[in-house]
């Protein structure tokens, strides 16, 4: 939602913009080219970050995530133009999105399949532990 929000927003003051600057690469057919791009990345990056949800659920508090997403993140600079950039979560959401996965030469089954596992396995630890811990 935040996501979709955030989308409207950037149209609006786009269109707002234009109406003082004139920007002739505001069409439709590039509104719907970009919305489908931030919509794919918005769902990789809700896929990708479920691991940082079971550390806040597992710490109770938001050091150790945070520590976890800086580090993500520098690994995710660090890997971006290497070989295996695709079989890192973080990086091959980047590829996807952009089209640059054939590049980096992973297929991207492959990539798909290591977002859908690691998505899948923050998703089942978080819950399991909030049960476990929470649900009594």
């Amino acid at each position: 939602m935040f996501m979709l929000l955030s989308w409207l927003e950037i149209m609006v003051l786009a269109l707002l913009c234009n109406c003082f600057v004139p920007i002739a690469q505001i069409t439709i057919p590039s509104f719907l080219f970009f919305f489908v791009k931030m919509f794919l990345g918005g769902v990789f990056l809700c896929a990708t970050q479920t691991p940082f949800i079971y550390l806040t659920i597992r710490t109770k508090e938001f050091v150790a995530p945070l520590i976890g997403v800086a580090a993500a993140s520098l690994i995710n600079v660090v890997l971006s133009n290497s070989g295996i950039a695709g079989f890192y979560p973080w990086s091959a959401s980047y590829l996807l999105v952009m089209g640059r996965l054939s590049r980096q030469g992973c297929p991207r089954e492959i990539s798909l399949a290591v977002i859908f596992i690691m998505s899948l396995l923050g998703i089942a630890a978080s819950l399991r532990r909030f049960q476990r811990e929470e649900v009594r």
